[in-house]
């Protein structure tokens, strides 16, 4: 490895596509009561150390559980390590690139056309849970880490990798515990995201989940979930020009900053309201729009559910627009033949800790498949896959901005 072209390296595509397949075989979901990606990390970190990389697992600190941001601090955190691996002099300026090792959990078993653990090879893609969200980005990591190990030249600056827990059912715990073991770093690539988006900032906001009484019907719940879905979207659609404004345009929930969705688990249903917020929105006045809309769609219907809002709420963060981090990105995935970068703000993304927070000024981007409307084969859906040629655009773009961040000694500008 002596370039910028890991395209034209087949031992470490080889390398990514194994990796990918294997994590995807190893389960780690999360749940509201803990998760379990314990397995998954002790294999992150012995690929590490194979690596050559300093590699530290790290359990949750004290400090974690009576932080504000943390979600569920009595859920299971037993086995659930964040690791920690870096590359490069250790006294020098270090870019972190994490990536997040728990999946969602097999919601529908019985709508997968495949084994969702068994990493098919099908349609040059590759199928199972978590490949688009986010084992893509372990995979990367230790692709990453093996080949800055085979340039065998001294690295001009650091790298840090993490692969963080608890994104999917924590909220922002992955990324709080990062800041929390004293991870500091000039920036932070995020490799999880879809679309090849290169997000400088999120919106905020949480979600609001209605669990129905026993005595609903699934058709009841369905009809319930078609009134909230119209009032959503006339919502949406009165909201949207609260984003005519810098850098909030060309988010991807414009026009759906109010959703619905009719989730099924252990063979119970229940409707799941995210929303989202922009700077200067009170907490105050989106709950008051959240019952609005509520009333309007259910009126007395709504004593039938037991409502729930997921604590703490996402924080809006954004990035200046020519910051370096998503201008070299924007550069490498050109250069990648990932088309002309989009740049933008995402809904909930929790780099918003690292932002807010910690200091390290954090971009997100990604090749994961968005929904179609289909509601099968992107990330949180039945049949998720990952296009190979998408993973390798993913791998060549963030290649090129890490080979060019070691290779420099002076900081980007």
């Amino acid at each position: 490895m002596k370039s910028s072209n890991l395209k034209c390296d087949p031992d470490a595509l080889a390398l990514a596509e194994e990796c990918l397949k294997a994590f995807i075989r190893i389960k780690s979901m999360s749940s509201k009561a803990g998760g379990q990606e314990g397995a998954l990390q002790r294999e992150m970190a012995a690929r590490f150390q194979s690596a050559g990389a300093r590699v530290r697992v790290m359990s949750p600190p004290e400090t974690f559980y009576s932080h504000p941001l943390c979600h569920g601090p009595d859920r299971d955190y037993a086995d659930r390590p964040t690791v920690i691996a870096e590359v490069g002099p250790p006294d020098v300026p270090a870019l972190l690139v994490l990536a997040h090792s728990d999946t969602v959990e097999l919601f529908e078993p019985e709508a997968w056309s495949v084994d969702p653990f068994a990493a098919v090879s099908k349609d040059d893609s590759i199928w199972g849970l978590g490949s688009g969200d986010d084992k893509w980005g372990l995979a990367t990591l230790v692709t990453m880490a093996d080949a800055l190990q085979r340039l065998r030249v001294p690295l001009r600056k650091r790298i840090i990798f993490a692969s963080t827990i608890d994104e999917e059912n924590g909220v922002a715990n992955g990324t709080l515990l990062l800041g929390l073991l004293g991870v500091q770093a000039e920036a932070a690539l995020y490799l999880d995201g879809c679309g090849f988006r290169i997000n400088t900032g999120n919106l905020g906001g949480s979600s609001l989940t209605l669990q129905p009484a026993p005595h609903l019907s699934k058709s009841e719940i369905q009809k319930d979930f078609v009134r909230l879905e119209g009032v959503c979207q006339r919502t949406s659609a009165k909201r949207s020009v609260l984003f005519s404004r810098a850098p909030w345009e060309n988010n991807m929930v414009r026009n759906s900053s109010r959703q619905i969705f009719h989730r099924r688990h252990d063979g119970n249903d229940f409707l799941l309201l995210p929303f989202y917020s922009l700077p200067g929105e009170t907490r105050e006045a989106t709950e008051w729009e959240i019952s609005e809309i509520l009333r309007e769609a259910l009126g007395s219907r709504l004593a039938g559910y037991e409502t729930s809002t997921r604590e703490p709420w996402f924080e809006a963060a954004a990035l200046p627009g020519d910051h370096w981090l998503s201008a070299h990105l924007a550069r490498a995935l050109e250069r990648a033949g990932g088309g002309p970068a989009r740049i933008g703000t995402a809904p909930k993304i929790d780099g918003f800790v690292l932002t807010n927070h910690f200091g390290i000024p954090s971009v997100s981007f990604g090749p994961g498949r968005l929904p179609d409307g289909t509601g099968r084969g992107a990330q949180h859906e039945p049949d998720e896959h990952l296009l190979r040629k998408d993973f390798h655009t993913a791998l060549h773009s963030t290649w090129q901005l890490i080979h060019g961040w070691v290779s420099t000694p002076e900081l980007p500008c």
